[in-house]
């Protein structure tokens, strides 16, 4: 009797563990393996240890449970032990619910999936760089100038719709081809420099269309402008910022914040881009003027992603340098160190006090002996 009752204990518990239990495969945006953590228990509760072993992408693991106290962890069975692992390293595959739905996994969904590849980033190179081209030949040679007036803004708003669909799928995770921790400092430098070329080059693209429109059309588009949305799109950041430090003063509920935040946005973009309408309007008509204005948005938008990317790039190479710099800074600084005259003196007299203290002399005496020595005919007079 005391056998199956045994039994079906083990039964149910091997039950209620499958039917929590997840499958997940490994698959991780930096290196070819997971890192896996001991399981610690603290006070009763459980906590994520150091790295004991590691996982190859592709291997499948079921997880038990997620970790309380460790937010995106979760506890995996290998061998009969269990250990701890960061679940934004696993794709969910299957066996129920997943265990961890707040969890923002952006590479795993099919956009995230798409623009974790090259082939988009390629697309973006090769539209920039045909933008640029079409407009030189378009400036230099009448007969190519009504295709580049028609194909230009095209590619270019080609290229920018890429560039914000891969930071609406991936966020700053989109920069994934010059990351320092995959590429280590010298591969990412190399993937950096062309990063900033073509940057320049889509920066540029928007003058050199303006220059083969004023030639294409035999007068001056001078009146056009995106400069007020140029000015309003990244002013929004910081004034949002600093509503939002106010309203957080003022102790406003989160949602109360974003209603704010989203306002205020709304509100300065929508002054920029109405400011650039208005005048594009005024100066080529109502057609073109909203299609150029459209454009212009699109393009600025475009522009402050790669610039965030490029910004964030070059942080981390700058702080990549200083680091790798500082040990032979610090080296080099102590080599050539000299103390100085006063140092050499004060030195003197700390040696002088500690012989006066152990000889029970004073500064008096010292002086008094000096000048015995210099001068002897005093002997008996001082």
């Amino acid at each position: 009797m005391n056998t199956i009752k045994t039994m079906i204990i083990v039964i149910l518990t091997f039950l209620a563990i499958s039917a929590s239990a997840q499958t997940y495969v490994v698959d991780t945006a930096d290196g070819d393996s997971l890192d896996v953590n001991e399981l610690l228990t603290i006070k009763g509760k459980e906590a994520v240890g150091r790295d004991v072993l590691r996982m190859a992408n592709g291997d499948t693991l079921i997880v038990l449970r997620p970790i309380e106290n460790f937010s995106g962890h979760g506890v995996v069975n290998i061998d009969g032990k269990e250990y701890a692992v960061a679940a934004s390293e696993l794709r969910y595959v299957g066996g129920g619910e997943d265990l961890f739905p707040d969890l923002e996994r952006r590479r795993f969904t099919p956009q995230g999936q798409y623009y974790s590849g090259l082939t988009p980033y390629i697309y973006v190179v090769a539209m920039v760089i045909g933008s640029l081209v079409l407009c030189l030949l378009g400036i230099r040679f009448r007969f190519i100038r009504a295709v580049a007036l028609i194909i230009v803004p095209l590619l270019i708003a080609g290229s920018c719709y890429l560039e914000i669909s891969a930071w609406l799928a991936l966020k700053t995770d989109m920069f994934w081809w010059c990351d320092k921790a995959r590429y280590g400092f010298w591969g990412s430098v190399l993937r950096v420099l062309p990063f900033a070329g073509v940057l320049v080059c889509q920066i540029v693209s928007y003058p050199l269309y303006k220059r083969l429109m004023d030639i294409a059309d035999g007068n001056s588009h001078a009146d056009t402008t995106i400069i007020p949305m140029a000015i309003s799109f990244p002013a929004v950041f910081p004034v949002v910022f600093i509503v939002l430090l106010v309203c957080a003063l003022f102790h406003m509920s989160k949602s109360m914040q974003s209603s704010i935040g989203l306002g205020i946005s709304i509100c300065i973009t929508g002054i920029g881009f109405l400011t650039s309408a208005y005048f594009n309007i005024k100066a080529i008509g109502w057609i073109r003027g909203i299609i150029f204005t459209i454009f212009g948005a699109v393009y600025i938008v475009a522009a402050m992603v790669c610039l965030v990317g490029l910004g964030i790039a070059m942080w981390e190479l700058f702080l990549q340098m200083v680091i790798t710099m500082l040990p032979y800074v610090f080296l080099f600084v102590v080599l050539t160190h000299k103390p100085a005259a006063n140092d050499s003196k004060s030195k003197a007299e700390e040696r002088d006090s500690t012989l006066d203290i152990i000889m029970g002399t004073t500064k008096a005496d010292r002086k008094r002996e000096e000048r015995l020595r210099k001068e002897p005919w005093l002997k008996g007079r001082i």
